[in-house]
């Protein structure tokens, strides 16, 4: 799964100051329905299945339910480079309710171009087994986020804003059980931006098709990249 290139090069990065007025943490997944479609009437944003190890790093192949909380000017952004097959300039639903820092256990997960993975676990008192046995395993190698390390991302307890300088990357969170949608819950619709994304395991078969193409004798590695890729790609 990857989150895309983030916002067009045209948007300017203003001040590093934080407003006052600044919200409180919403977190925010857009939808593949289309805007022209009804609004959804989901109950909870359920898991995928992140895919592109260049975005997203160690969560490749972990089920999780993915949402964003980074601003722009101020305000969640009214757009969005996902879908990820959407075109350009169509409209998506997208929902957000609110995010509490102090209810999780927060591991930093990948930093890709422009974006960084955060995995959040609910604390032990609420956790599932799911998160318990994911913890015991994670906390092998890697540490829970501290108020220090938590600052890059949320600085003064609030989401980071993409036009300040010094902020300007996305931040992702990724839950591994399916996330309620409370009565706090906001539906709106917002534009794509950016390019069409092809998975990895796409650019990889259309490479084994050139290949055929090319090489007409057949060909046993061939054969087997063909098989690998093409059950990776079932995955999206």
């Amino acid at each position: 799964m990857a989150t895309g290139s983030g916002p067009p090069k045209s948007m300017k990065v203003k001040s590093s100051k934080h407003e006052e007025s600044k919200p409180a943490i919403r977190m925010y997944h857009v939808t593949n329905v289309i805007a022209t479609a009804r609004k959804p009437d989901w109950s909870e944003v359920q898991q995928c299945v992140p895919n592109d190890e260049y975005y997203d790093g160690d969560l490749c192949g972990l089920p999780v339910a993915c949402f964003s909380t980074t601003l722009y000017n101020g305000k969640l952004p009214t757009f969005s480079p996902y879908p990820r097959d959407a075109a350009p300039g169509t409209e998506h639903w997208r929902v957000s309710v609110p995010f509490d820092l102090a209810d999780y256990d927060i591991f930093q997960m990948y930093e890709a171009p422009g974006q960084v993975q955060l995995l959040c676990l609910t604390k032990d008192a609420k956790s599932s087994s799911r998160e318990k046995n994911l913890k015991k395993t994670l906390i092998r190698v890697k540490s829970v986020l501290g108020e220090e390390g938590l600052k890059e991302y949320f600085p003064d307890g609030k989401p980071n804003d993409y036009a300040c300088k010094g902020e300007n990357f996305f931040v992702n969170l990724h839950f591994v059980e399916p996330v309620p949608l409370t009565a706090a819950k906001e539906w709106v619709k917002v534009e794509k931006h950016g390019k069409v994304y092809t998975p990895v395991e796409k650019l990889y078969e259309k490479w084994i098709e050139n290949y055929k193409k090319k090489y007409s004798k057949k060909d046993k590695a061939v054969e087997e990249l063909t098989e690998k890729f093409a059950e990776k790609a079932k995955v999206q």
